[in-house]
């Protein structure tokens, strides 16, 4: 027999004996102790304040959803997406100068103002009516429109319309001259205004008719006057050629304070020395043009050449080096402020002036280039393509307020010299719209 066959005939007694119910004998003392013993309060049982089904029962995974997270989420995703909404839908406008994407172009015919795309060639009509509109000149942000509004022969009121459409407004009281010098400040909101009648500047509020704030007395100011990219200061000349006040300066606007850029030469007997004085885009140089005397010669046979200086009056010199008897007016500036547009004409040896294409001048080796076909007789009508591709001018007879003179808009474009018209009739100056790029 194994020890296992033993085990298992003894398993069963021992079974029952195990089994039987039997006291310790140690029971009667132990009851006799507890019995003298007070009972545990209830508060300090953990089951009396914590639920015990909680404590003992048999805890099974259950996915819960993050219902706190997914709010977040959610709540981001909506911030985040109004913020796209709103960017997309806000309307971005251009820096004031330099560089900017072509927009529409604003031109007037027939006493209506239009907006024409010069890709398309599609136009239509932002100020039509009875009333003779025209010269239209867009605001910086490309927002606004500024022109002239007939009233009686030979004034105008300046009126100014948004490009979305609306009721213009007039922003003058009493009506302005057709040469008076008119500008946008940088911000957009409001015109600098010269009239030569008074020799003022003004400033005019761009969204309503408002008492004029005089910003100067005695003082010649042109377009492209205001200093790039604030516009804080303003470059002039005063009314008159006498005494200290001859030369060319600029003036704080905030306080009216001058500062004297360059004197006139003493030696020079033209008169007005600094013809046209306008701010390059990035606000670095002044340009102007300057009558040269050639020693024995009479006044008729002067040239006339564009000149640069830094607004501290240094690195004064002629800008182009073209030779010749030369005479270059119209000035513009490309928006890079690498280049300078201008118009000119060319002295024969027969004593007579030839109308020359426009001619584009760098102004880091003062090379010149040819740009187009030569316009009429009187020069072109033209300025820079907010990008700095393109001319846009006026090469036919000058249209100006008033007159009953038609042209088409041409484009050049400036690396290869060719012309196209943009075959819509206008009367009067026209204005290229910066948009955002």
């Amino acid at each position: 027999m194994t020890t296992f066959d033993r085990l298992q005939d003894d398993l069963p007694v021992t079974l029952i004996e195990l089994a039987d119910e039997r006291m310790p004998d140690y029971v009667d003392d132990l009851l006799g102790r507890t019995a003298a013993s007070s009972q545990r309060p209830a508060w300090s049982f953990p089951g009396r304040w914590i639920p015990m089904a909680d404590l003992v029962a048999e805890r099974t995974f259950v996915p819960r959803l993050p219902w706190r997270a997914l709010a977040v989420a959610a709540l981001l995703a909506l911030l985040i997406g109004g913020a796209i909404w709103f960017a997309g839908s806000r309307h971005r406008v251009p820096a004031p100068f330099g560089p900017a994407a072509n927009g529409v172009i604003a031109y007037a015919t027939a006493g209506d103002v239009y907006i024409g795309d010069p890709v398309t060639r599609a136009s239509r009509v932002i100020v039509g009516g009875p009333e003779d509109d025209g010269s239209p000149v867009f605001s910086p942000s490309g927002e606004r429109i500024a022109f002239l509004r007939a009233h009686g022969a030979a004034a105008f009121d300046l009126m100014v319309v948004a490009l979305d459409g609306g009721t213009p407004v007039r922003v003058t009281g009493d009506p302005i001259t057709a040469d008076t010098t008119v500008q946008w400040t940088a911000d957009s909101r409001s015109l600098f205004v010269w009239s030569p009648s008074t020799s003022e500047l003004e400033r005019l509020d761009a969204t309503r008719q408002a008492d004029p704030v005089v910003i100067a007395r005695n003082v010649v100011v042109e377009r492209g006057a205001v200093r790039p990219p604030d516009g804080r200061q303003v470059v002039f000349q005063y009314g008159d050629t006498s005494g200290n006040s001859d030369g060319l300066f600029l003036m704080d606007v905030a306080t009216g304070q001058t500062t004297l850029v360059r004197p006139v030469d003493s030696a020079d007997d033209h008169g007005y020395q600094f013809n046209h004085p306008k701010w390059s885009p990035d606000g670095t140089w002044i340009s102007f043009t300057r009558q040269r005397g050639r020693a024995g010669s009479s006044d008729g046979g002067d040239d006339q050449r564009v000149f640069l200086v830094r607004p501290n009056g240094s690195e004064f010199h002629q800008a182009a080096q073209e030779p010749g008897t030369v005479v270059e007016d119209d000035v513009a500036w490309s928006p890079d402020s690498t280049r300078l547009a201008a118009n000119r004409w060319k002295q024969n040896a027969a004593g007579e002036w030839l109308i020359q294409p426009i001619g584009v001048i760098t102004v880091a080796t003062g090379a010149v280039a040819d740009a187009g076909p030569p316009p009429v007789p009187d020069g072109s009508l033209f300025d820079w393509s907010p990008d700095g591709a393109f001319l846009l001018g006026l090469p036919g007879a000058h249209a100006t307020p008033g007159s009953a003179v038609v042209d088409a808009p041409t484009t050049i474009d400036v690396a290869t010299g060719d012309a196209r018209p943009l075959e819509w009739t206008v009367q009067t100056a026209v204005s290229w719209q910066r948009a955002a790029p």
